[in-house]
């Protein structure tokens, strides 16, 4: 267990509600709006989790990179598993939800170009800058959540 699933555990009394949006079969990823509720407050974000996160059946076995379905007597592609929906699909989990926000925050305290630099985007891209003030909206919605002393609190845990 990591620094931030401890603290979030054992200390504080934020609740996450998942609601799944579907699947992305482009992106191989299952979309989510989770909502963060904390003394009160709440807010929705919009987050991902990549196929990798799903689990699969007790019927299928892995057997290099495909699996294997008992049942049907088929292999089968994690794609395949996916869109099918024969793999379950865990809903995300608190500290990993905050984990992304609160590096997506911190957007709020840096320049665009500096952003950029430490995060490898092109300063004249349209589609950086989107995601910057992106990460920045995030950032604000969280603070407003959970408030500033306890987002740089959990900002600072390992997870």
């Amino acid at each position: 267990m990591s620094e931030l699933s401890d603290k979030l555990a054992n200390d504080t009394v934020i609740l996450i509600t998942s609601t799944h949006k579907g699947f992305n079969g482009d992106r191989l990823q299952d979309m989510w709006d989770c909502k963060i509720t904390y003394e009160g407050r709440s807010a929705t974000f919009s987050y991902s989790t990549g196929i990798g996160h799903r689990k699969m059946p007790s019927h299928i076995k892995r057997e290099g990179g495909r699996y294997w379905d008992k049942f049907y007597h088929v292999y089968r592609t994690e794609v395949e598993m996916a869109k099918g929906g024969i793999s379950k699909l865990p809903e995300p989990v608190l500290a990993d939800v905050l984990h992304c926000l609160l590096s997506d925050s911190s957007a709020i305290g840096e320049a665009f170009t500096d952003w950029c630099s430490n995060l490898g985007y092109e300063a004249d891209s349209r589609k950086a800058l989107d995601t910057y003030l992106q990460c920045q909206e995030n950032g604000v919605k969280l603070r407003n959540v959970i408030g500033y002393r306890l987002m740089c609190e959990l900002a600072e845990l390992e997870h």
